[in-house]
């Protein structure tokens, strides 16, 4: 059996891949929860869209395609956020270069940063820093 978790404004769906047919596994968690899909996650739902397909199967062709299309959506919606963190670094950088690193034009890159939490503790050395465990 293998598991896919697919996020809606509903809640989790959750489909499990039994003996190459879906089963939907609904539960409402009420908080949003992050869809990540690898290559191996993708195998099983193409192959079970094309065996779906074969047995014109409409109510499973609409699951697969509704849980492809959450994970794509979720794919997009994750480099939107990503592209926008990196545009506001940029400018905030941006500021702090036209500024010549002065504490004023410091203070909107630290304060982007910080917003992010991505400052290190006060007092923090470079090593320290360096060998922080990764969020």
């Amino acid at each position: 059996m293998r598991d896919f978790a697919v996020a809606s404004a509903g809640g989790v769906s959750v489909m499990s891949l039994v003996d190459g047919s879906l089963k939907n596994r609904s539960r409402n968690t009420g908080e949003p929860r992050p869809v990540t899909a690898v290559a191996a996650d993708l195998s099983p739902l193409y192959a079970a869209l094309m065996d779906a397909d074969d047995r014109s199967d409409s109510q499973a062709l609409a699951l697969i395609g509704w849980m492809l299309f959450g994970v794509a959506s979720a794919a997009q919606q994750a480099q939107d956020e990503a592209i926008g963190l990196l545009e506001e670094l940029r400018l905030a950088a941006r500021v702090a270069t036209a500024g010549q690193g002065s504490p004023a034009s410091l203070a909107t890159l630290r304060n982007v940063l910080g917003r992010h939490g991505w400052l290190p503790p006060p007092g923090a050395t470079p090593l320290q820093v360096l060998a922080a465990p990764v969020r």
